[in-house]
């Protein structure tokens, strides 16, 4: 048989008429806007889902919206090109021709290839979402792919839209590679004007969602340290107690005391907090953790104040939220999530004496005096910068382990100032522990503490270097260090 002239050329492509030219272009235009939707309000729906307890929420950036958007854009335009495609070719097959199989070929890589794509993306989406959304751990604030990944979505795209033009191009050979230009060029154009189709105004929702928050509605700035405690057991959790200050002008020394997201008085605070421990089991108030966020330009009077309030409710031991000094995370994360803090004893507990603690000074031979003012601090009256401060009790403490430390400072004082005076103070005791540690058993002091083995080599680390650390006040001394009078402070009896 003598083969014909042309005979590898194909055949399938037979003429489109202006109608189904036009229907096929309506039906990708609407499936491609539909597509977008449906992933538009997915995302959002996904970041109303990660709303915590604190009224955080997974927010992105700008950038991050208009990049996703692009990406929902470019996936929906795609698809909605298969759509095009599979109406333009999709015909009754009335023979077994080879032109008939190809024809069936083209139309099922319009169909099928995309949708199993689909089920994989959903998926990992779901996947991903269920891990660093729903957890409720602010994991969205380690893992992101903008921008560190985002490469990996061109690579999808780019993937998913050569996968289209499979049988396109075993078909149509050399004349496909014009039509694929075309359609590169406009999926490009078209994708970039749905991406800027905002279906929800995601500002003013995240507005919405976090207008509750303390440090929303406050002004409320956490001061930020070198150092933090482990914290062994976080859970049960309870509200944070805040102490932060008013936006308006005028209003800056006067604190607003918050409860969790709810403004409260020191009053009803101890009432509060009463039943709060009065509704715990025996096991949860052991494990329990109470934090305060508090204001680095608010007074220590107005500290003291609140750590009286919850001596009147018998809490002995607090943690004061703090910032990392070079930590790249954004605040959020660590007030709300990891609760990053410095663990203390309240000075103002009634079985912790203002006058006894002074008198026991007496029995430490190496007393070092730290006084702390706005700008600089002295040590023995000698006077330097707060950042030499570390240094210089390291250096004391070493001569002489026999020490005991007065932290005395006005009631005028900044919290920011007093809170760094008093990092220095322990962070030079953290260093000191961590030297003997790595001699001993070379580790961070922290590490011990999470292994039974070491806690022996620990507790002899604390009783070499311990935190005895008084804190001196005019405003502390004045206070009433007796029980007070509060019949249910000891009755768990009544609980919710």
């Amino acid at each position: 048989m003598v083969l014909q002239r042309g005979f590898l050329q194909s055949k399938v492509l037979r003429k489109i008429s202006g109608f189904r030219f036009f229907v096929g272009i309506v039906l990708g235009l609407l499936f491609a806007l539909s597509l977008y939707g449906l992933q538009y309000l997915g995302r959002e729906s996904f970041r109303i889902f990660s709303l915590s307890n604190d009224g955080d929420i997974w927010i992105f950036t700008d950038s991050e919206v208009s990049f996703y958007n692009l990406v929902f854009a470019a996936i929906a335009v795609i698809f909605g090109q298969s759509i095009t495609l599979a109406y333009w070719f999709d015909r009754p097959a009335k023979n077994f021709k080879a032109s008939a199989t190809r024809i069936r070929d083209i139309v099922n890589d319009q169909r099928v290839m995309n949708w199993y794509f689909m089920a994989w993306f959903s998926k990992l989406t779901l996947a991903y979402i269920a891990v660093f959304g729903f957890a409720g751990l602010g994991w969205f604030y380690l893992n992101s792919f903008y921008p560190d990944y985002n490469y990996l979505f061109v690579l999808v795209i780019v993937v998913l839209f050569l996968q289209t033009w499979n049988s396109l191009l075993r078909t149509f050979r050399k004349k496909a590679f014009r039509w694929m230009l075309f359609s590169a060029v406009t999926i490009a154009v078209v994708s970039f004007g749905m991406s800027k189709i905002n279906l929800i105004d995601y500002q003013n929702l995240n507005e919405v969602l976090t207008s509750t928050r303390v440090d929303v509605k406050y002004k409320l700035e956490l001061p930020s340290t070198s150092y933090s405690d482990t914290i062994v057991r976080l859970y049960p959790k309870q509200p944070t107690i805040s102490l932060a200050l008013s936006k308006e002008s005028g209003l800056q020394n006067e604190p607003v005391v918050s409860f969790g997201n709810k403004a409260t008085t020191f009053d009803d605070l101890v009432a509060t907090l009463l039943q709060k421990k009065n509704a715990m089991e025996d096991y949860e108030r052991y494990q329990l953790n109470w934090f305060l966020a508090i204001d680095k330009d608010i007074s220590m009077a107005y500290v003291h104040q609140l750590l009286e309030t919850m001596a009147m409710a018998d809490i002995e031991f607090l943690r004061y939220l703090v910032i990392p000094a070079h930590s790249d995370l954004d605040y959020r994360y660590h007030m709300f999530y990891k609760k990053t803090s410095i663990r203390f004893y309240n000075p103002c507990h009634f079985l912790n004496p203002y006058e006894e603690r002074v008198q026991s000074l007496t029995k430490y031979a190496n007393l070092i005096k730290v006084e702390i003012r706005e700008e600089s601090c002295s040590v023995n009256n000698r006077i330097m910068s707060l950042d030499d401060l570390k240094h210089e009790i390291a250096r004391r403490i070493i001569s002489d382990k026999d020490y005991v430390i007065t932290y005395t400072y006005s009631e005028g004082l900044s919290f920011g100032n007093y809170f760094r005076g008093y990092t220095a103070i322990r962070g030079a005791i953290r260093e000191l522990r961590d030297l003997e540690s790595d001699r001993l058993a070379k580790k961070d002091f922290n590490e011990l503490q999470v292994s039974y083995n070491t806690r022996e080599i620990q507790k002899s680390i604390i009783e070499k270097f311990p935190l005895r650390i008084l804190n001196v006040s005019p405003d502390l001394k004045h206070m009433d260090q007796l029980l007070p009078d509060v019949p249910s402070l000891y009755d768990y009896s009544n609980k919710e």
